[in-house]
């Protein structure tokens, strides 16, 4: 029989095979490798790339986004940099607000 379970949050395929009558000696455990199975996440958090000040959010929580589109813009060392969604959803959460100042890898928003 096979069977998917998840552990910790991550998938596995798993075959269970009978050996031999339940609860005789003569059974014993079978040990099944098992494969990973992607589980893809319903979210993604979207990371600042670098120290800076937000300079615009041109997008707001519920907005639908594309792979690609700006959800914000990072003012940092004299230039404009944009920070794009890393995939197509809708933005759950925005983190931050326009003139926050942000540390790398601070978490920016949260798509899903």
């Amino acid at each position: 029989m096979d069977y998917q379970v998840v552990i910790n949050g991550q998938m596995f395929n798993v075959s269970v095979t009978a050996i031999g009558p339940v609860g005789t000696a003569q059974s014993a455990p079978q040990v099944v490798p098992v494969t990973p199975v992607a589980v893809l996440s319903s979210e993604e958090q979207v990371l600042c790339p670098m120290t800076g000040t937000i300079f615009d959010l041109p997008v707001s929580e519920g907005t639908a986004v594309l792979k690609g589109q700006a959800i914000a813009i990072l003012e940092a060392m004299k230039m404009e940099i944009e920070i794009v969604a890393p995939r197509e959803g809708v933005v759950k959460q925005l983190l931050c607000n326009k003139g926050d100042a942000v540390a790398a890898n601070d978490i920016i928003a949260v798509i899903s």
